[in-house]
């Protein structure tokens, strides 16, 4: 115990001194070691996600899991305790930092369970490659650390490959993603908008068929805007956390405001006060020009845009309700609302 105390406990307790000086202080500087020139500057604000990690030279995962969990740990809850292996391992599997970024908030709710308090890091990984969300999925079939032990498998088989072909890879383990969706993330991490780690990791948290459904949907419309200078806004899931607007690529960029305003005047009709939005340009070759992303919200909205954004949308509404009705669409209470909100039926127009 003392031994893991010392491995857990003082790295904690830097990670958040560092934390809570990060987030109190406007910016805080940063000085190279040897000749103390600032280097750099922090700001909390700049920070969405922020996880506390302990990095050893031999794995104590599995053990520190157990420890988190005991009496004897009261300020180490959330610490990613994780050894130079298993850092260098997520580093050759994880295509790109949108998904460590998505990994690590499943792993951060994993912290908050005892009952997969036990698993090795590479379990908790092959979890997620395997679950994605692996703790909501643990909630509700009610699995533990003893039944997801050995979801590693697929990692250490990985792995001895390479090592046994010196140090020629296979395919790497991971989740099934379409094309685009992968060419969508590559875009956000090339142009990298404050933001576009949450952007990238909303896509990574739909499930494999919602995942197929938003790829062929920014296709179709790709298809659709192609040559005429115009921008579509895609919410064709139910539920759904973002927007997709899709933009051709001789839509003047001067006129972004109006889908801008077209995402928050769905936002308005759905009753949504946050929503991402994800802007692609699409090239005349059908490839993504460029990608971009920004928090919209709606609570700082004077009344006279409110009212603007409102009409608009009613507008939008009756259009999309009109070419549902010409579609002959039979709509069930659970399916999109037409309006395009991402809402659910029953939850949108169907209550007017």
């Amino acid at each position: 115990v003392r031994n893991v105390k010392k491995l857990l406990v003082d790295p904690a307790d830097q990670a958040r001194r560092l934390i809570n000086y990060v987030s109190q202080a406007p910016k805080v500087a940063l000085f190279s070691r040897g000749d103390h020139r600032e280097v750099g500057r922090l700001r909390g604000a700049d920070f969405d996600l922020i996880v506390p990690c302990a990095v050893s030279i031999d794995s104590v995962a599995a053990v520190s899991g157990s420890f988190q969990h005991s009496p004897h740990a009261t300020n180490v809850a959330a610490t990613w305790c994780v050894s130079i292996d298993e850092l260098m391992a997520y580093r050759d599997v994880l295509r790109g930092p949108t998904w460590l970024y998505a990994f690590l908030r499943h792993r951060l709710r994993a912290f908050e369970m005892p009952a997969l308090g036990h698993l090795s890091e590479l379990d908790h990984l092959g979890a997620f490659f395997e679950h994605n969300d692996y703790p909501t999925w643990a909630e509700q079939t009610g699995a533990n650390s003893v039944s997801l032990f050995g979801y590693r498998e697929k990692l250490d088989r990985y792995f001895n490959h390479a090592w046994k072909n010196g140090g020629v890879f296979p395919d790497a383990p991971g989740q099934p993603v379409p094309p685009l969706i992968e060419k969508v993330i590559d875009a956000l991490e090339h142009s990298r908008p404050k933001g576009f780690l949450r952007a990238g990791s909303l896509l990574l948290n739909l499930d494999g068929s919602t995942r197929r459904n938003i790829a062929a949907t920014i296709q179709q419309a790709a298809a659709m805007l192609a040559g005429t200078a115009r921008s579509m806004v895609l919410s064709a899931e139910t539920d759904m956390e973002f927007y997709v607007a899709v933009v051709d690529a001789g839509h003047p960029a001067e006129e972004r405001h109006r889908y801008r305003d077209h995402a928050q005047a769905l936002m308005l009709r759905a009753g949504t006060l946050n929503t991402m939005l994800i802007e692609l340009r699409i090239a005349d070759d059908f490839s993504i020009e460029s990608a971009g992303c920004e928090l919209l919200t709606t609570s700082r909205l004077s009344d006279a845009e409110r009212g603007r954004l409102a009409r608009l949308a009613s507008q939008v509404g009756e259009m999309r309700f009109a070419i549902a009705g010409q579609e002959r669409v039979k709509l069930g209470r659970n399916d999109a609302c037409p309006c395009g909100s991402g809402s659910k039926y029953k939850k949108c127009c169907l209550r007017g």
